[in-house]
């Protein structure tokens, strides 16, 4: 892990359990770590709040701790903050041009399952000896089977390596986490059990 995104996971980890919230490291870093190594310049973090207002003091929480809000993206079918886009603060003794700063993603409803993938994760050791708590094979490939697209390749080689690394028992947990997505209108009209299968028939 570059030293930037360790100390970039370090704050962010020290500022959430230092309140008590809950969270997961997501996205390509945990795809790296439960499979294999390849490049991701930024950081995801599923976040366990029930509502906005939760959403709102986490985001408030960051920013008053320097953190900028780059992107802030909203659920239009259920009305929900999903994703908040954070640029960091300057690190202490890392001299790193602006655009080479990696951003902070925190989902608070994405997929929908957020919640399940915080309540189910694993502490996991990353290459530079951080410990976090990481999400598991089976919501990471619950989640990638919702965000790809022709448009979001990565996700789909994501989603290929995620069902070649999986367990049977892994396997088995999948079906009902897409089920949770759609049930929570976070799918709209993606079929994701077809999504899933397609990858799965691969192995």
């Amino acid at each position: 892990m570059p030293e930037i995104l360790h100390q970039l996971l370090t704050a962010a980890a020290r500022t959430l359990h230092d309140t008590d919230t809950r969270f997961a490291v997501v996205g390509g870093m945990a795809v790296v770590a439960r499979t294999q190594a390849r490049f991701t310049a930024d950081a995801d973090l599923a976040i366990a709040v029930t509502d906005d207002q939760q959403a709102e003091a986490v985001a408030r929480l960051f920013t008053t701790q320097g953190y900028v809000v780059a992107t802030e993206l909203d659920n239009t079918r259920t009305h929900r903050l999903a994703t908040l886009r954070l640029r960091p603060p300057r690190f202490p003794g890392l001299d790193v041009p602006d655009e080479r700063l990696p951003l902070l993603d925190l989902l608070f409803a994405t997929s929908g399952i957020e919640p399940e993938t915080v309540a189910a994760a694993e502490d996991l050791r990353f290459t530079s000896g951080l410990v976090l708590p990481t999400a598991r094979i089976p919501h990471l490939i619950a989640m990638k089977c919702l965000s790809e697209s022709d448009d979001r390749l990565q996700d789909r080689i994501d989603l290929q390596n995620l069902t070649a690394e999986a367990t049977a028992a892994d396997l088995h947990e999948v079906p009902p986490l897409l089920d949770l997505i759609t049930e929570r209108t976070y799918a709209g009209d993606k079929d994701l059990h077809a999504v899933y299968q397609s990858f799965a028939s691969r192995r």
